[in-house]
């Protein structure tokens, strides 16, 4: 791996991993699979969709659907601009009657990647405009949302058409309207993350990784160790 590579991967995993260190050591361990698939309709548009199933915390029951489906415009091939809807559903089984509690979001984002060698870097900004239905009320929020991800290509080959990849990559929530009505904090939550993973011929890819998610609920710190499988389509 040459040098230079080498330098801007241990940047990497010492940011996460110092990340990570400042946690708090309170956690609830849950498990996600998360199902992700992008198509061309045309030579620059094409449309995506994701499923994302997760676990209670310990793993006691289901928690939580998320279905985002969402249109992309290919500005370049490094660059592209979207939008689209999320339905993310909320069960609460350790309430009497079960607790049932949807959120509609509307967003809008933008990507560019980068690549520099056997390093990819993908940065990802999305606003989303959240409808929330609670128990008593409904509320209305905006969220800015912020990731950067770093895939290092291990034994794949010069296209990256087949082979094995670590993928490094963090994501910042920031609460930028009405945030009174969440948790009174400008920071909503940090997701460091780190997976292995392997693509198959025609950017078909599996991933197995570990997320920390650290959330601000009312006045504590919530931390959610988070094991994630993943499968990803691209054609």
């Amino acid at each position: 791996m040459p040098t230079r590579i080498r330098k801007e991967l241990l940047v990497i995993l010492f940011a996460f991993f110092s990340a990570k260190c400042l946690m708090a050591q309170t956690s609830e361990k849950a498990g996600w699979i998360f199902l992700s698939h992008s198509q061309k309709l045309t030579k620059n548009w094409s449309y995506m969709m994701d499923v994302q199933l997760r676990s209670s915390p310990e793993f006691k029951f289901f928690q939580n659907i998320l279905l985002r489906p969402g249109l992309l415009y290919n500005i370049t091939d490094k660059q592209s601009a979207g939008i689209g809807y999320t339905y993310f559903a909320t069960w609460d089984y350790n309430e009497s009657p079960r607790a049932f509690e949807p959120e509609n979001r509307i967003f809008e984002q933008y990507i560019v990647e980068l690549e520099f060698g056997r390093l990819m870097l993908n940065n990802r900004f999305r606003l989303e405009q959240r409808f929330i239905q609670k128990k008593d009320e409904s509320v209305f929020t905006q969220r800015f949302r912020h990731q950067l991800q770093a895939k290092i290509r291990l034994n794949a080959d010069i296209a990256f058409t087949k082979g094995w990849y670590l993928n490094l990559q963090n994501e910042l929530f920031l609460n930028i309207q009405h945030k009174e009505k969440l948790n009174n904090s400008l920071v909503d939550q940090n997701r460091p993350y780190a997976g292995i993973g392997y693509r198959f011929p025609k950017k078909i890819e599996t991933e197995l990784g570990y997320y920390h998610r650290r959330q601000l609920k009312k006045d504590s710190w919530k931390n959610d160790p988070v094991i994630q499988f993943m499968l990803i389509s691209n054609l």
